[in-house]
């Protein structure tokens, strides 16, 4: 059997560890859509004239941001790894404040937010809706960072209440945050909604899952008899994750298998041309492997991919299909390859698909060869010359698994003899010659009649005295 293969790299030529934007997420909408994955901060200081930042209070606000960067990522750490939160703190100006014309109030001041657009136009996004304008910003930096998502992160040096925007495209701090403040505001960032102003019926995040520790009924009076309030997003100073703001953020993981729900989908196989050619005993696959997102609301958003595809046939065992790029790392990857010279009868190939997550899935096609051996032909190589009788003369004499080939027994009868030098000979030079090296003659001249006397009498052997 020969087996050619014929592979297309990831789309994008995407390497694993430079993630690009996820599988069917928009450039600018879905910047942030679950706590999985890698993700950009971009960390922005202002100040104004009269408010201005001391470098005691830059270096706080910093340790800050790292601690609620540092517990994020360890919340994750049970998952597998491919799936695990990372968060990388990018500081726009090193860390320096950026100069604004006022920084404003807290939310709900009137020009609490003027700030934004002329950041963003200092940085060339010129929209007149700031929230496209970081929006871009953080699509842009997520792809020079090589990270899934990014969101931006705005710190006043006034005191104030902090907020942040459901799924992005920023939060808004103050001088006086704490660590577990940017981890409750993050959390919005993520999917997450309030519990202490919310109400049972609420639902939030990529999975629309609902609130269940909301500290309200539906009817907005009546407090929720399963009320925690220990609760990262009912009390302040709590870092409890309960199953409910673990379904908002992407992080759940009910089978219990490391693997979250959002990500936990087989690989999706997709043949395009399946050919066979029975008297050729000829086999050929084009299609394309992809991942399989879990769609919800709309959205089929995912950063699984493919990381591996394998084959077998007739249940042998399974062999590795190579990628063009050296590595299976994209969200689709197109696939081609064939099998040929494959013996007479019915045939089963399988193929298996794994995806990042290590989920698999399995495709199998059953057809049928009608090739004609050619006689003679012990290596398979569609010609009758020399390696095949080497293989015959390797042998010679001795007891042989009837009618294997390579074992030099043509003739099926067990040992290997005349019989099977016969069939050699006998059909010398047939089939195509399998391409000499340069200056060697395609075709071995037929073995004449002393040719092969002078074989026989070296090799058979002789009963009688030597005189």
């Amino acid at each position: 059997m020969a087996v050619a293969f014929v592979l297309c790299a990831a789309v994008g030529d995407v390497r694993a560890n430079t993630p690009p934007i996820p599988f069917g997420a928009d450039p600018l909408l879905d910047t942030g859509s679950y706590a999985l994955g890698s993700y950009t901060v971009n960390v922005i200081f202002i100040e104004d004239a009269v408010n201005t930042w001391s470098p005691g209070d830059l270096t706080g606000r910093t340790a800050e941001l790292a601690n609620a960067a540092s517990w994020w990522q360890s919340q994750t750490s049970a998952l597998h790894p491919t799936a695990q939160l990372s968060m990388s703190l990018n500081f726009l100006n090193a860390g320096q404040p950026v100069a604004v014309d006022s920084v404003g109030g807290g939310l709900g001041d009137p020009g609490s937010e003027l700030f934004v657009n002329q950041v963003m136009a200092d940085l060339g996004y010129l929209d007149p809706d700031p929230f496209n304008n970081v929006a871009q910003f953080n699509h842009d930096q997520r792809t020079l960072n090589q990270t899934h998502w990014s969101f931006t992160q705005f710190i006043k040096p006034t005191t104030g209440g902090a907020y942040s925007y459901l799924n992005g495209p920023f939060s808004v701090g103050f001088e006086n945050d704490l660590a577990w403040t940017y981890t409750h505001e993050w959390a919005h960032q993520f999917g997450a909604i309030d519990e202490f102003n919310s109400f049972t019926d609420d639902t939030g995040g990529y999975l629309n899952f609902p609130n269940g520790n909301a500290h309200f009924l539906p009817d907005g009076v009546t407090v929720n008899p399963a009320l925690n309030t220990d609760s990262l997003m009912h009390t302040f100073g709590s870092t409890s994750v309960n199953p409910f703001t673990h379904g908002q953020i992407g992080t759940a993981d009910t089978d219990g298998d490391t693997i979250p729900d959002i990500l936990d989908t087989l690989p999706l196989i997709l043949p395009t041309l399946v050919q066979a050619s029975p008297t050729d005993g000829a086999f050929s696959f084009d299609g394309a492997l992809s991942v399989d997102p879990l769609e919800s609301l709309g959205l089929a958003i995912t950063i699984n991919t493919i990381s591996d595809a394998k084959f077998r046939l007739d249940g042998q065992p399974w062999e590795s299909l190579p990628a063009l790029d050296g590595v299976f790392d994209g969200y689709t990857e197109d696939l081609a390859f064939g099998l040929s010279d494959l013996p007479a009868g019915e045939h089963t190939l399988d193929l298996r698909v794994t995806n990042s997550v290590g989920n698999t899935a399995d495709w199998s096609h059953t057809f049928v060869s009608t090739l004609i051996p050619l006689i003679g032909d012990l290596n398979a190589d569609g010609f009758v010359g020399v390696e095949d009788l080497g293989l015959v003369l390797a042998r010679w004499n001795q007891p042989a698994t009837p009618g294997d080939l390579l074992l030099g027994d043509p003739s099926g009868d067990g040992f290997v003899g005349i019989e099977d030098i016969n069939l050699v000979l006998g059909n010398w030079n047939a089939g195509t010659p399998p391409g000499p090296p340069p200056g060697i003659a395609a075709n071995i001249p037929e073995p004449g009649a002393a040719c092969t006397l002078i074989v026989l009498g070296l090799l058979w052997p002789r009963t009688g005295r030597r005189r």
